[in-house]
C-alpha cells in the first residue's frame, strides 16, 4: 500500500492489525490462535515479533501513531518473557508459558524468517526510532553468537543478515513536523514513500507539543518553517537544514 499508492491496501492492513489488537491482545499479552470468537493460547515469539514487525511497517504507512506505539508496548513484553538474560537471544516460548523440559530458541530461517532474527532486526529498528541503547544491545548479543555460522551459510541465516545490515548501517532518520492530511505533508510523505530507504526511521509529529515527540527523540526541538510541513534529514547524528519543498527533501535524501 505504502509503496504503490493503495489506500485499499493500506485499509486492509489497518483491519488486521485492528483485529489482532482487539481480538488477540489482552492483559498487554498476546494470543496465538483465534476460533468461534475465542482468542486461545499463549502467544509464542513469533507472534510478538512478526505483529511488531507489520505494526512498524504499518505506521511507516499511515504515521498513525497508536500503531507505533503499540510495536513499542511488544518489545517490553518480548524483552521480560522471551529473553535469555545469561546467553542472550530470545527463547521461542514465554517465560511463563507451558513447561517444556527445554524451552527452544530458534535462529534458521524457515519459509518465515527466524523469530530471533526477526526480533533482532525489530529491536534494531526501533531502538533507531527511541534511541534506546539497551534494545539495540539485546540485538547485537542475538546476531554476534551467530557470525561464524553467517559467514559459512549464509542462505540459512537471509533474515540475520538482514538485521546485521542495518546494525552496520549508518543511522538516518526524517522527522516530518505537521498535520498528515494537508496537501503540503502529503507531498513530502509521497516523496519519501517513492524512495528505497531501507536503513532510514521517519516519524510525523504535528507539532512541538505532540505526544510522540517524547517517545522519539528525532522529532524533538523540531518546527515548521513558515507554517509549512517540514521535514528534518539527520544522517549520522548530524542534521541538515529542514525542508518544506518536495525538490529540497529530495536534494537531501540524493546527497
Amino acid at each position: 500500500g505504502r509503496v504503490l499508492g493503495r489506500q485499499d491496501y493500506t485499509a486492509v492492513a489497518t483491519r488486521n492489525a485492528d483485529f489482532i489488537r482487539n481480538r488477540f491482545y489482552t492483559h498487554g499479552r498476546l494470543r496465538h490462535s483465534y476460533k468461534n470468537g475465542e482468542a486461545k493460547i499463549a502467544g509464542l515469539l513469533e507472534d510478538y515479533t512478526y505483529y511488531a514487525l507489520g505494526l512498524l511497517s504499518l505506521y511507516n504507512a499511515t504515521f498513525d501513531a497508536q500503531w507505533l506505539m503499540l510495536a513499542l508496548e511488544l518489545v517490553d513484553t518480548i524483552l521480560e518473557h522471551f529473553g535469555d538474560s545469561e546467553n542472550g537471544g530470545f527463547f521461542s516460548t514465554p517465560d511463563d508459558g507451558e513447561a517444556l523440559i527445554i524451552r527452544p530458541k530458534n535462529y534458521f530461517d524457515s519459509p518465515n524468517p527466524s523469530e530471533n532474527a526477526a526480533t533482532a532486526e525489530l529491536l534494531l529498528r526501533l531502538a533507531r526510532y527511541t534511541g534506546n541503547r539497551d534494545w539495540e544491545a539485546s540485538a547485537t548479543r542475538t546476531l554476534k553468537p551467530m557470525s561464524d555460522a553467517m559467514a559459512k551459510s549464509p542462505s540459512g541465516f537471509g533474515t540475520l543478515l538482514v538485521a546485521l545490515e542495518f546494525y552496520l548501517s549508518v543511522p538516518r532518520e526524517i522527522a516530518l513536523i505537521g498535520r498528515t492530511d494537508t496537501p503540503d505533508m502529503q507531498a513530502l510523505i509521497a516523496a519519501i514513500h517513492a524512495q528505497f530507504l531501507p536503513h532510514t526511521a521517519v516519524a510525523l509529529a504535528k507539532d512541538e507539543v505532540d505526544p510522540l515527540v517524547k517517545h522519539i527523540p528525532f522529532l524533538q526541538g523540531r518546527s515548521q518553517i513558515e507554517a509549512k510541513a517540514t521535514a528534518y534529514v539527520c544522517e549520522g547524528g548530524a542534521c541538515k537544514l529542514p525542508v518544506a519543498t518536495v525538490d529540497g527533501l529530495n536534494d537531501q535524501l540524493e546527497a
